[in-house]
């Protein structure tokens, strides 16, 4: 049982007795152990001295030191080999009840207790000490095999999160594509719709603008004064209408058109442009200066003509009632891009409706004070988004405006 205790084998109850007194928080209390271990060993001997005799008096107090000095430790066990040896030589060695020299049999007996019981002490602390060290490399291998474990279901419940996300992800760009291809069908149908009904509303409207001029021509000696101004008004409504289409049919068309991108030399197609508007700079006493140089940019020469036509008209048109308009075209570097930038000393612009008006149908003014369909920006910005651009604006109400498109920069011609 003793060797069961040094081993640790929890089978047994030696062992758990001396795990509690080792590990008494008191001093006191293993010393107090380790005399009532030595009291117990004088009283075996004092009940049996008639037949142990005078040559085994350590037989009781040697294996009462050792389990001092296993369930004590050292010191407890220490003083349980001098008390038992106090006790024994006292008591029991003869002459009884004094210290006096012993002879050579009695001196052995001594320096044989003393011997085992100090070997025997050594040995069980040194075993415990051991024992010790063997319960804290298990206490680590349990925590590291505790941290590993833990570590293998965190590893494992990540793996099935990945795998979960995985599989959303996966779901959710299958949604995605769906409603991408669905809104891209809806909004072709929806083109090819605006496009067609564009194209047939031009027929009839022509129709009508050619019988009201017709009317006038004809018949205008006999219709009264209102209904001239009548017959005038549908004209001009005809007109009107006839312009919102071509516009509608213009801005549809970009949507599908097919583009023809190639290196462009800007100066000449602005020139050319500004050539075309030679006749409405005159009759508005316009100023109009092109700074050059301006980089070739990547385009398709039909849609940027389209672009600078409409810039440079509103440049000529939004302009306070009796003014002369400035207008100043420069182009800038912008890395691999171009911004060609187009100023005029107009009206302005408000900031909160800077971002609007390049939507569809988005007027600023009444048809009165500055006529037009509400389309051309927003031509404007389709047509310089299909070719791989930007376009914006810059403004200040009674201070004028800076428009600009970027498109990317083409190698030198």
């Amino acid at each position: 049982m003793l060797l069961c205790g040094l081993t640790g084998d929890p089978g047994h109850r030696p062992f758990f007795v001396m795990q509690m007194v080792r590990k008494l928080p008191s001093e006191t209390a293993r010393y107090a152990v380790a005399s009532a271990l030595v009291l117990v060993a004088f009283a075996i001997h004092y009940s049996f001295r008639s037949i142990l005799g005078d040559h085994l008096v350590f037989l009781a107090f040697l294996p009462a030191a050792l389990l001092a000095a296993l369930f004590g430790g050292l010191a407890p066990g220490l003083m349980a080999l001098i008390v038992g040896f106090v006790l024994g030589d006292f008591f029991f060695l003869p002459p009884r009840f004094e210290f006096v020299p012993r002879g050579p049999p009695e001196f052995a007996s001594l320096m044989i207790y003393f011997v085992t019981g100090l070997l025997g002490v050594a040995i069980i602390e040194r075993l415990q000490l051991v024992r010790e060290r063997l319960d804290i490399s298990e206490s680590h291998k349990l925590e590291l095999e505790g941290e590993v474990r833990e570590r293998q279901r965190i590893e494992d419940a990540l793996r099935h999160s990945e795998h979960g996300l995985r599989l959303a992800q996966e779901e959710l760009e299958h949604r995605v594509a769906e409603r991408t291809a669905s809104l891209k069908e809806s909004l072709t149908a929806l083109q090819n719709v605006l496009y067609h009904v564009a194209h047939d509303l031009r027929a009839p409207i022509r129709a009508m603008h050619g019988l009201t001029e017709l009317l006038l021509e004809d018949h205008s000696s006999h219709l009264d004064p209102m209904a001239n101004d009548y017959a005038q008004r549908i004209q001009d409504s005809c007109r009107k209408m006839d312009d919102l289409t071509s516009d509608l049919l213009e801005y549809g068309r970009l949507g599908y058109e097919k583009l023809s991108l190639t290196s462009v030399n800007l100066a000449p197609v602005i020139e050319r442009i500004l050539a075309g508007l030679a006749g409405e700079v005159k009759s508005r006493s316009a100023q109009i200066r092109l700074n050059k140089p301006i980089p070739p940019v990547v385009c398709d020469i039909g849609i940027v003509e389209r672009v600078m036509m409409n810039f440079l008209t509103n440049a000529l048109k939004f302009v306070d009632k009796g003014g002369s308009p400035k207008i100043e075209i420069w182009a800038d570097t912008m890395g691999d891009n171009v911004r060609v930038n187009i100023r005029d000393q107009g009206i302005g612009i408000a900031p909160e409706y800077q971002d609007k008006i390049f939507g569809v149908f988005e007027r600023l003014h009444d048809d009165e004070t500055f006529p037009g369909t509400g389309i051309g920006l927003a031509i404007v910005k389709r047509g310089v988004e299909r070719m791989g651009g930007r376009v914006g604006v810059e403004s200040q109400v009674g201070s004028g405006s800076r428009f600009w498109f970027e498109l990317r920069r083409a190698p030198s011609l």
